[in-house]
C-alpha cells in the first residue's frame, strides 16, 4: 500500500500518501497529503517494529511546501520537548 487513512472514532478525517526507502539508515518516508487547502510533503523517519510504527519528522511540516535541498529531513528517531522534531509512536490494536 502507498496510502494510508486517519480515523478518529471510526470516521474517516483525512489521507494521505507515502513513499519509503528502506535502504537508507535510519529508513525514509516521505508523506504527502492536503493540510490547510496545501499540498505537503513532508521527509521523514521511520522504523517499524513488529506492531510498532515509529515516525519522526519536522515539527514545523505546516510551513513547508514541497521536499527541497532547504527541508532537511531529521537525522535520527527522537523528539520531545525542545526539539524542533516530532517523534511519533503507533501500535496497531489487536482485532
Amino acid at each position: 500500500a502507498d496510502s494510508l487513512t486517519r480515523k478518529q472514532g471510526g470516521k474517516a478525517e483525512s489521507g494521505a500518501g507515502y513513499r519509503l526507502d528502506p535502504s537508507k539508515s535510519p529508513k525514509w518516508i516521505d508523506m504527502t497529503g492536503v493540510t490547510d487547502g496545501k499540498e505537503r510533503s513532508v521527509p521523514g523517519l521511520y522504523k517499524l517494529d513488529g506492531d510498532t510504527l515509529t515516525l519522526c519528522f519536522r515539527a514545523d511540516y505546516k510551513k513547508l511546501g514541497t521536499i527541497n535541498e532547504t527541508q532537511k529531513r531529521p537525522q535520527k528517531l527522537d523528539g520531545g520537548e525542545g526539539r524542533e522534531q516530532v517523534l511519533m509512536i503507533l501500535t496497531r490494536e489487536k482485532p
